[in-house]
């Protein structure tokens, strides 16, 4: 039996736009723009729907080569599967949180993959309008957060701690990304400064709605 020294081919796995533009972290308008340019290519169905190839999307940003961009894009915001992992591993040391059900778990999982999303919808927009969409959905996903804490019995504290367990990974991944870099770019610390406001904005939407959330409950009435 002859062996062959030929690799097998991963098989190529095809995204529709709206993957591509969580990828690069553009809006539609601008990878339209770059695919008919020919910075970034694409296949078209049969239906005329334009597919791209997730790898080499993942190649680009990994290279710090996103069209039309002087700074490479920060892993973290290409990498969801991972920040989730390290996200899972910090709130299983949490004592209250074993005390929730599958359901309520879950839920506060969904709030760390939507802060990932957003933020990175927000630091990486073309434009003001699409920044302060991001920043408004961040903010009804904080207040979500902040009345399901209260509902759940949480403290303000034990709160701000399940908050601040997803924000922690996003901020030492990008304080070691910006390291890495080594420049001193206006871009860099432009960047730097939005992931700050987003995730200030999100902490008082989260601890006001808290708050609301427990002065509308009954006194005497139990969470």
């Amino acid at each position: 039996m002859r062996s062959s020294n030929t690799a097998a081919t991963p098989a190529v796995r095809r995204v529709g736009i709206g993957r591509a533009c969580e990828i690069l972290g553009v809006n539609p308008a601008t990878l339209r723009q770059w695919t008919d340019e020919g910075k970034v290519s694409a296949y078209v169905t049969p239906g005329g729907h334009r597919r791209y190839d997730e790898r080499e999307l993942l190649a680009l940003v990994g290279r710090g080569q996103r069209p039309g961009a002087g700074l490479a894009r920060p892993p973290v915001f290409a990498s969801p599967g991972q920040y989730e992992a390290l996200v899972r591993r910090l709130l299983e040391g949490e004592a209250w949180f074993h005390t929730f059900d599958a359901q309520a778990r879950h839920q506060f999982r969904l709030l760390g993959n939507s802060m990932l999303h957003l933020l990175g919808a927000y630091v990486l927009a073309d434009s003001a309008d699409d920044r302060a969409r991001s920043l408004a959905r961040a903010r009804e996903v904080a207040s979500e957060h902040g009345a399901a804490a209260a509902a759940a019995g949480l403290s303000a504290r034990e709160a701000t701690r399940a908050f601040l367990q997803f924000r922690t990974p996003i901020l030492e991944t990008l304080a070691e990304w910006a390291r890495v870099q080594a420049t001193e770019s206006s871009e860099l610390a432009e960047m730097l400064r939005r992931v700050n406001e987003f995730m200030d904005e999100m902490l008082l939407a989260m601890v006001a709605a808290h708050d609301a959330r427990l002065r509308a409950q009954p006194t005497g009435t139990p969470l």
